[in-house]
């Protein structure tokens, strides 16, 4: 599918229901899982805007974002290996990714694919074949010291362009909207070619060093392989023990502070207008053959 097909089909919303629904019936028992072995977890990001604003979906999105300390993460990444991850749903088929289960997976979160639908996913044009999916990302600490705290964001920053550069040749060509942009994704896809980088060691190296500070013990802590980067490690005061609320009819935990998570996160809230919504369409759903 090229980008001008592409960019009119994000502007069909009449799939968004069932797509929406196929998510939150992933997240609901997801979370029965996590609640039942004791897993702590957050939701994140939009979520978390959607769930204080509009008890749901942000309109127009189709996203879940959920987060688990380190910790959980390891304990999750296990079982999910030694074939213990059980959705409590027995009617959705899924799947669990990971880069230390399959090498071929670009990131360094966890993703679980509710495989019962298939979609485009307008992220990856290379592999247009996907399913609805909601990614948990592991929350880590950071140094307390705030010089060697700001070494350690210029060593992830490093890693992370480095990642990046491995997978130059997967940049969606939607987000490329300037001639500087398209620029550079060409001179990454060159120096990725000439410097024949490991993307799995690079990952390797990331969660190494993510993994040295727990958030327990940590300042600043969040989910800095996001968006936001550095900006993601926000006070650990804020996780808290977490806060709940209420998303399509689903109890969900949020950060204990999520007036605080917002503002240092976002710095603040305001309702969009349609035409910004449209663009935090992450998937679109097509007919399962």
């Amino acid at each position: 599918m090229d980008s001008k097909i592409l960019k009119d089909a994000l502007k069909d919303t009449s799939q968004l229901p069932l797509l929406q629904k196929s998510q939150v019936t992933l997240m609901a028992s997801m979370i029965e899982f996590f609640q039942k072995n004791k897993l702590t977890y957050f939701v994140t990001g939009g979520t978390v805007l959607g769930t204080k604003y509009y008890q749901g979906f942000i309109p127009y999105d189709d996203d879940v974002d959920i987060a688990m300390p380190r910790k959980d993460f390891k304990i999750f990444l296990d079982m999910v290996k030694k074939q213990k991850f059980q959705l409590e749903n027995d009617d959705i088929c899924y799947n669990v990714k990971h880069f230390s289960m399959d090498d071929k997976f670009k990131y360094t979160i966890a993703r679980v694919e509710n495989l019962n639908y298939d979609v485009i996913d307008i992220m990856d044009l290379k592999n247009q074949s996907a399913h609805p999916s909601i990614d948990i990302a592991p929350i880590d600490g950071s140094p307390n010291n705030r010089w060697v705290r700001k070494l350690f964001f210029n060593k992830l920053y490093v890693l992370r362009g480095l990642l990046t550069i491995t997978y130059a040749d997967t940049i969606n060509p939607i987000r490329r909207q300037t001639m500087i942009h398209k620029f550079q994704t060409e001179i990454a896809q060159l120096v990725s070619h000439f410097l024949r980088l490991n993307p799995t060691k690079i990952k390797q190296k990331i969660e190494k060093t993510l993994s040295r500070y727990d958030m327990d013990k940590s300042n600043y802590s969040g989910t800095y392989m996001g968006t936001y980067r550095e900006k993601e490690m926000i006070p650990s005061y804020v996780w808290g023990n977490g806060s709940k609320g209420i998303f399509n009819d689903i109890t969900v935990n949020l950060p204990q502070y999520s007036d605080e998570y917002v503002m240092k996160l976002y710095g603040g809230f305001r309702y969009y207008a349609d035409e910004e919504l449209l663009k935090d369409r992450h998937y679109i759903i097509k007919e399962k053959i």
